[in-house]
């Protein structure tokens, strides 16, 4: 098997199928409504801008923006949407994918950030979780008045990763909560670097989706409890209480539709403030 190969089609066959689900949010408002929660004229720091749906929202309220994602399909379609309203600026290959066939697993290195960007909207490509060098970029920068992690997903393979193997992770397997554990990894990671990113009074906003019948077996407070016991303990503390409501979703991927069937449904979405 090619595995590098592979990799590449999991990442755009996942810019498609967001692409269908995301399309729908920015039409019923969501994305609008999202970005209400950033105050205009901020300086904002966007983990996984997935088909360019939600930056958008975020770059017409946003002084600057820098938008991350560790898939390139995702940046390029991202940077496709906004081209004609916002000076992008794309990192373009700044990822070496290095895999192991006999383990079906990779890593990806990473250059420098250019330095000297211009444009209020970069798109640069990276991998919060393994990016040294995006790190040392986004500390050297003046400090955010805001850090988003909306909706955070990923292709099937970035549990094929070799540090998300090391963990017991692997997309072949899919063990109860594999997939949940490896996106609080993300939370988790971004709360760490938001100490030391975000303003005095920043703030890291989380928005998350999840199956309404999850509210059978967990009260709404018991669902923000699990972040809080994930976030708090790195030093960010909760503000404001938090927002739930209930929204339309549709989906064409197996793990949530099966079969990839297309299916529309409803979704919860619950939205979380952190600051220092």
């Amino acid at each position: 098997m090619n595995f590098e190969k592979e990799i590449k089609i999991f990442r755009k066959s996942y810019l498609d199928e967001w692409d269908y689900t995301s399309k729908l949010y920015s039409e019923l408002g969501y994305y609008k409504d999202f970005a209400l929660n950033i105050p205009e004229g901020s300086r904002v720091l966007e983990i996984g801008c997935g088909s360019g749906y939600s930056t958008k929202e975020i770059a017409s309220r946003a002084k600057s923006l820098v938008a991350v994602d560790e898939n390139y399909y995702c940046l390029y379609k991202t940077g496709e949407l906004l081209k004609d309203r916002f000076e992008c600026v794309r990192c373009i290959e700044r990822g070496k994918t290095v895999v192991d066939n006999s383990k079906l697993s990779y890593r990806t290195e990473y250059d420098d950030v250019i330095s000297g960007l211009k444009g209020r909207v970069k798109l640069i490509e990276g991998d919060i979780l393994y990016d040294n060098n995006l790190e040392r970029y986004l500390k050297s920068q003046d400090k955010f008045d805001v850090v988003t992690c909306w909706l955070m997903g990923g292709h099937g393979l970035v549990l094929n990763h070799e540090e998300q193997q090391k963990k017991g992770r692997d997309f072949r397997i899919r063990k109860p909560f594999m997939v949940l554990d490896y996106k609080f990894d993300v939370i988790m990671k971004i709360a760490k670097l938001a100490i030391e990113i975000l303003e005095d009074e920043g703030v890291y906003h989380i928005i998350d989706r999840f199956n309404l019948s999850s509210i059978d077996q967990f009260s709404e407070n018991e669902i923000l409890d699990i972040f809080r016991a994930k976030v708090e303990p790195l030093g960010l503390k909760l503000i404001n209480g938090f927002e739930l409501f209930k929204g339309k979703t549709r989906s064409r991927m197996a793990m949530v539709s099966g079969n990839n069937i297309e299916d529309m449904n409803e979704m919860g979405f619950l939205s979380m403030k952190f600051t220092k």
